[in-house]
């Protein structure tokens, strides 16, 4: 099978909206986010769907108020640009993998940021900013994910139970296999 034929590769995945796992709505997150002032935590464990939840967010709600910017923290050091720039009011800063940096750069990140209108983060544990969401995941969920993505007929004929205990429930792992498993 060609890449561009796999239904689970990269950009069709990325097109499925998030899901919720409990019963939290869209308007109950965006309560919250406004009661901790835009600057929360989104935290889960690795593929759990932090990312796809802040993009949700941030395309579904946030950038119509807010000029957005988003860092990716890949090491200690903070993004360049970061702690460089005089954000405010209108500037919504959000941080993926804020919890791979230094304490020291996440103390000067809070710092650097309280004029701005928010920061937002994604963390794999809580406690670096008021949690604003645990993201979780589910057999369910991934089920849900691949019968939006190849039909619930074909879903059913897959061992996603399994997939999903293979890789301990990271749903990024799991749809990798998938797009292995179809690539073949």
């Amino acid at each position: 099978m060609k890449a561009r034929d796999n239904p689970f590769r990269s950009d069709r995945v990325e097109s499925v909206a998030y899901r919720f796992v409990d019963a939290t709505t869209w308007d109950q997150l965006l309560a919250r986010l406004d009661a901790l002032q835009f600057r929360a935590c989104v935290w889960g464990a690795e593929g759990s769907g932090k990312t796809t939840l802040l993009d949700e967010l941030v395309r579904r709600f946030l950038s119509a108020r807010f000029r957005i910017h988003l860092f990716t923290a890949r090491s200690q050091q903070p993004p360049a640009g970061l702690l460089e720039t005089s954000w405010t009011g209108e500037d919504l800063v959000i941080v993926d993998g804020a919890d791979l940096l230094k304490r020291a750069s996440l103390a000067r990140l809070k710092k650097r940021t309280e004029a701005a209108g928010g920061l937002l983060i994604t963390s794999h544990f809580p406690g670096l900013l008021p949690a604003l969401y645990e993201c979780r995941t589910s057999p369910q969920l991934l089920r849900e994910v691949v019968a939006e993505l190849i039909g619930a007929d074909a879903a059913r004929r897959l061992l996603l139970d399994q997939i999903y205990r293979d890789h301990a429930g990271d749903l990024r792992r799991a749809l990798r296999r998938l797009y292995d498993l179809y690539a073949e």
